[in-house]
């Protein structure tokens, strides 16, 4: 996914953000993208808080799997041990980009919450691990939030960390 194609990105963009892991300090890559039409600025806030809460969601997911039976859906990825670097890819878009996404990827003529891209290739074993894209559609999320009782905010940092894992 090209999404500087299409989307302006956020000037939100976190760059060589540390994770404390028992072996070394991991480099964090995390690019938030908002789509150009979703120029409102309690998005651009909830990009802003993103973009801080990154970080913390990434370690927080893999340092969850550490003791749990829990896995990933790609078993290769059993935690960040052993890579230089994590990258993470966010774009937060609208609901019609998302149904067309779907559409292309899963073969569902309809919008969703949210659609995770594994970039994992754990054959090549490079020194970064690619989590790879979360896409994240700002009205259905909204929608949903709404229904439940709760923040907007809170269901994307939610969605954004189970995402990190594939779940």
């Amino acid at each position: 996914m090209k999404p500087h194609k299409i989307h302006r990105k956020a000037k939100e963009k976190v760059r060589r953000r540390s994770l404390k892991s028992k072996e070394k300090e991991l480099e964090l890559d995390v690019s938030i993208s908002i789509q150009e039409t979703l120029n409102d600025p309690e998005i651009l806030r909830i990009v802003e808080l993103l973009r801080l809460d990154a970080p913390v969601a990434v370690k927080l997911a893999f340092d969850g799997l550490k003791d749990s039976m829990y896995k990933t859906r790609d078993n290769a990825i059993g935690g960040v041990a052993g890579y230089e670097s994590v990258e993470l890819s966010v774009l937060l878009c609208d609901n019609e980009f998302i149904r067309k996404l779907n559409k292309e990827w899963r073969g569902e003529d309809n919008a969703t919450d949210v659609i995770s891209m594994s970039q994992h290739v754990p054959d090549l074993k490079l020194p970064m691990l690619m989590l790879g894209d979360i896409v994240i559609s700002v009205e259905t999320v909204a929608r949903q939030a709404e229904q439940r009782g709760h923040m907007l905010l809170d269901k994307m940092r939610i969605l954004m960390m189970l995402r990190n894992l594939n779940f």
